[in-house]
């Protein structure tokens, strides 16, 4: 992979004293619990509301088929295909499964107490995904499938605590909604930094987050703000669990080393993807409650690797990128020779197998209409969710609607009311966001973390689903949906390290010789549907059975089946946190804020006697010092 040089605006750096987590391993808390000292700013532990933070004030994000640059760019370097990190990496994931043959996680790192030993990915990151290659010009744009797209405070949050960290807080308090008018129009439309590389026919896009040039490599490495397990569990109703604490390093619960071993089974591999794309040198990671943040962590490439690839060493984790990029390389030739100048949806799923595992990929092409009415389908209901938790107040509830409608009989109130509802039900339905940290992925972690304890039936249901081979039912215009156009293939792949069989590659060194042969067969047209509808009903049961919001009175509610016990477990976690922090506050009220490397000049009253000037020789020396103090 190459770098491309381009000016850029400057990139970020940290703020706060925070570039120290840079330069050691492990966690720094905010605030030390035994002696209540902070370590950074007290500033960072309040974090500003949703609902006080202007996010109109920030540049809106565009996708890959968004950005005319990107795509001129591409023509300018000979490149076909343009991507950015959060449409890429999710199918990259199901590459990793493929040519790592379903590599485990390494848990070496964890304690030997600590209780969760799965080590296999979640259940949300194994389901097969969806992305889109849409035709623009002379160059194909990857955008991610919104089909199931949603949203949670968690997605807001993400935006402004990247703020956050890396600005004054006079700076930022600028974004506070009554003090917004501040910021220049130059500033709100201010372009983000991008890092940009080439692969075969790929010109990838990385937003750059943060840069201190005391790192190895290019010093560049991404910002991720981290919730705390509930609050990943129910994030489209967080209110309750906010008072969930991390309080101790180690342990299954309230602890940092759960939220680590949680994140290495979900989100870390996309992270690791993310920096290669990059060319970053790490993660920093916030760990919150969506109301205070408890602690920083840095965490380098190469220990996303031991994590994820068994070897601290790059180089098997820099190969597997480079086969993954090249393998889908092929893929998006073979498809756009058979539907060229045509947008296409592809679908990616990585099966296990007793020999090989295989990956099944389809390619349909889509007119831009129906890519629009896809990508479009959740935007309302989104926007609306959105300006419900920015803006309570904004929200008119059923009872003052009624009212209205029975004052003055306009049909526009019972317009009102029924979008209201229906924009409810769309919550209830379960709709999730892939590109950043939400409700899916935690719950899938959760249920599956304690799948073992046999604590929450749901996860052995979801999966059968994920590796279910069965078809599913026939539906209407199923016949019809035969007779389109269909691209379905099987990947198969072995590997070679220096001429001998493996079933994966370990602990690849830079002298080591990694070769795969691979097999990318077609399969015919009525065997392809038949697959292909079998891994959307796949796709779409685990975002259902691990999303939804049901109603216990229906008797086909997957909720059900839920683990109630379990969510009340942390609702009673949340609460006991909650009564111990109002009670901490209270203790500090009226105590200065101590902070490691700032003057501090303690009180007069708490001072030690003043032994100096004074020589004490024997017991007479000493009493007779003593009364004197005293007196």
């Amino acid at each position: 992979m190459q770098r491309l040089d381009i000016d850029q605006p400057r990139v970020p750096r940290l703020h706060h004293g925070l570039d120290r987590v840079l330069f050691m391993q492990g966690v720094y808390q905010l605030q030390d619990r035994r002696s209540k000292v902070y370590n950074f700013d007290p500033y960072l532990q309040k974090i500003m509301p949703v609902t006080e933070f202007d996010y109109d004030a920030l540049t809106a994000y565009k996708t890959s088929s968004q950005d005319n640059f990107l795509s001129e760019f591409a023509k300018k370097h000979g490149k076909k295909y343009v991507g950015s990190t959060s449409s890429m990496t999710s199918t990259l994931t199901h590459f990793h499964y493929l040519l790592s043959s379903w590599r485990k996680i390494n848990t070496d790192m964890f304690s030997r107490d600590f209780p969760d030993t799965l080590q296999s990915f979640t259940a949300l990151n194994r389901t097969p995904t969806s992305i889109f290659l849409r035709r623009k010009d002379d160059t194909y744009a990857v955008d991610a499938d919104k089909e199931y797209d949603g949203a949670n405070v968690l997605m807001l949050l993400g935006r402004s605590m990247e703020k956050l960290l890396t600005m004054p807080t006079s700076t930022f308090e600028r974004y506070r909604k009554d003090k917004s008018s501040g910021v220049s129009e130059v500033e709100r439309n201010q372009p983000e930094a991008y890092h940009y590389s080439s692969l075969g026919d790929f010109l990838l896009r990385s937003q750059l987050d943060a840069q201190d040039d005391r790192l190895p490599g290019t010093g560049m490495f991404d910002l991720k703000t981290r919730a705390v397990l509930p609050i990943r569990m129910q994030s489209q109703d967080h209110e309750p669990m906010t008072g969930y604490e991390i309080t101790q390093a180690q342990g299954q619960y309230e602890s940092f080393e759960r939220e680590y071993y949680d994140m290495m089974r979900s989100t870390a591999l996309k992270y690791s993807l993310q920096a290669r794309m990059g060319h970053m040198d790490g993660i920093f990671v916030a760990y919150h409650n969506v109301k205070r943040i408890f602690g920083f962590q840095y965490i380098s490439l190469n220990e996303l690797d031991r994590a994820l690839h068994g070897t601290p060493d790059l180089t098997l984790g820099n190969r597997e990128f480079n086969l993954s990029i090249s393998l889908l390389n092929e893929i998006f030739n073979k498809a756009t020779e058979k539907f060229p100048d045509q947008s296409v949806r592809f679908t990616f799923e990585t099966k296990a197998a007793e020999t090989l595992p295989s990956m099944y990929i389809f390619a349909e092409p889509m007119s831009e209409e129906d890519i629009e009415t896809i990508q479009n389908s959740q935007k309302e209901k989104i926007a609306e969710w959105e300006r419900n938790l920015r803006d309570p107040a904004s929200k008119l509830n059923e009872e003052q609607i009624s009212e209205l409608a029975e004052e003055d009989g306009d049909d526009t109130a019972k317009k009102f009311s029924d979008s209201e509802s229906g924009s409810s039900q769309a919550l209830a339905e379960g709709d999730v966001s892939e590109t950043r940290p939400g409700t899916s992925e935690a719950q899938s972690e959760t249920t599956a973390q304690n799948s073992q304890a046999e604590k929450d039936s749901i996860v052995k249901e979801i999966e059968a689903i994920s590796q279910s081979e069965s078809e599913p039912q026939t539906e209407p215009g199923s016949q019809k949906e035969e007779e389109k156009p269909l691209l379905g293939m099987v990947l198969t792949v072995r590997s070679k390290v220096n001429g001998v069989y493996v079933e994966r590659p370990e602990n690849l060194k830079k002298n080591h010789d990694w070769t795969i042969e691979y097999s990318l067969t077609d399969l015919k047209s009525g065997q392809a549907w038949r697959e292909y509808r079998a891994a959307q009903a796949r796709r779409r049961k685990t975002y259902q059975k691990l999303n939804s919001r049901l109603d216990k009175s229906d008797p086909d509610s997957a909720e059900l089946s839920y683990n109630d016990h379990y969510i009340n477990m942390l609702k009673d976690l949340s609460e006991k946190g909650r009564k111990m922090r109002a009670t901490l506050d209270q203790k500090a009220a009226n105590k200065p804020k101590i902070v490691v490397g700032m003057p501090y000049d303690k009180s007069s009253k708490s001072q030690m006697p003043n032994t100096d000037d004074v020589s004490i020789e024997s017991v007479d020396d000493y009493l007779t010092w003593l009364y004197k103090e005293k007196a």
